[in-house]
């Protein structure tokens, strides 16, 4: 068989594979048990909030029952949730209720939630949607999606009541609304030293490959200045399963895109960053310690807390706060001067809305105007990068 044979096979086997792959592009349902709330709240986990949830037969969305959570105070948070397992690394999955409620105080939404986590029990992967419950007397379907990374295996699926008020529940659907590419690449996410010349990643075909090594191709790019040279060597694990060995120049400072293939068929794509040389604020030391005025300071603080309750927090015993962010410059003045006055610090968010890249103008204009306030212990870019995939990666370049 000549090379040119063997191209045209191998061609036609890929083409072949990835039509079969598009066929099962198609939402696929996952089954979860009790999903309409017939059997109560049975199968479902509620841990701690037996009080606050309960199966509710004169409301439903369908069928004869709903669950409903319920809050007075809006102190608890409540959730109930279900675990769907065997699930599959690289694929997108969607989570859908239909939900009512009556809001007691403002702020009150409905929520769900997706946590991913892999074989071993680590959670890499968190996604919340929330819908107020003002005005909310007729059902209203709520849905998250998340895509998952590629050694994710299984997933708790979370219904849950955030603030004063109560929200029924029914007609939960977790589908798969797209299924993993062809191949995919992990960990999505890599620190990389300027003077390190190898990366390694691991390779899932979504199709167990049999006989010679295959199509795997992997390249290195810039954002902005294009391909980069890079070489690379595969070990095979088992029929699915490639570790790459990427050999890399030296790289500037910045970010890299990763981007795999199956011979012609794009696959998933991961990101590299190579970090500033020295990213160390003059006030940390070299062993970690935060220095106030040239002085060691242990933070003892709390998150989200209104600046009308800074002095009781100071009389507590409290010397830090995560604050607000600099939206509104004179707000958040305000704030600054209230942390000062009750001897606080000031940890400053500059994530509203869990965003970043979109707040940096008003980031900015806040470092301009109050760098050198007294009350200031740190800027904030982002909290829990590692379960924002949304937003992660614009970090570095903001």
């Amino acid at each position: 068989m000549t090379d040119h044979t063997v191209a045209i096979v191998l061609t036609v086997l890929l083409l072949v594979a990835a039509a079969g792959f598009a066929q099962d592009a198609q939402p696929l349902a996952i089954e979860l048990t009790n999903p309409g709330f017939e059997d109560g709240v049975s199968t479902w986990s509620i841990g701690r909030f037996a009080e606050q949830i309960t199966a509710d037969t004169q409301v439903a969305h369908s069928g004869a029952a709903s669950v409903r959570i319920s809050d007075a105070t809006g102190a608890s948070n409540a959730y109930l949730a279900q675990v769907a397992r065997e699930l599959e690394g690289g694929a997108t999955y969607t989570l859908r209720a239909w939900f009512q409620g009556e809001a007691l105080g403002t702020g009150a939404t409905a929520a769900l939630k997706i946590e991913a986590y892999t074989a071993d029990g680590r959670n890499t992967l968190g996604r919340y949607a929330r819908m107020s419950l003002a005005d909310a007397d007729e059902w209203r379907q709520i849905e998250v999606t998340a895509k998952f990374p590629p050694e994710i295996t299984r997933a708790t699926l979370i219904l849950r009541l955030f603030g004063r008020g109560s929200a029924s529940f029914d007609d939960v659907e977790f589908v798969r609304t797209s299924p993993p590419p062809v191949v995919t690449i992990g960990p999505e996410r890599q620190l990389v030293a300027s003077d390190q010349r190898t990366v390694t990643f691991t390779a899932r075909l979504a199709e167990a490959w049999d006989g010679t090594e295959p199509p795997i191709g992997i390249k290195v790019y810039e954002e902005a200045d294009g391909e980069v040279e890079a070489e690379v060597t595969l070990q095979r694990v088992d029929a699915r399963i490639f570790e790459a060995t990427v050999s890399i120049p030296e790289l500037a400072p910045g970010a890299y895109r990763v981007e795999v293939s199956l011979g012609q068929t794009p696959g998933d794509m991961a990101r590299v960053f190579v970090p500033l040389p020295v990213r160390r604020p003059e006030n940390l030391t070299d062993t970690g310690t935060i220095l106030v005025g040239g002085e060691p300071f242990f933070p003892i603080g709390t998150y989200h807390c209104s600046p009308s309750h800074y002095p009781m927090l100071a009389e507590a015993g409290f010397n830090c706060v995560q604050g607000i962010g600099p939206g509104d410059l004179d707000r958040f003045g305000a704030a600054l001067d209230a942390c000062a006055e009750n001897g606080l610090m000031m940890d400053v968010p500059l994530y509203a809305n869990g965003q970043v890249a979109a707040n940096v103008e008003a980031s900015l204009a806040g470092i301009e105007r109050y760098a050198d306030h007294p009350a200031v212990l740190c800027w904030k870019i982002i909290d829990e990068p590692d379960i924002r995939p949304d937003v992660t990666d614009e970090v570095p370049q903001a």
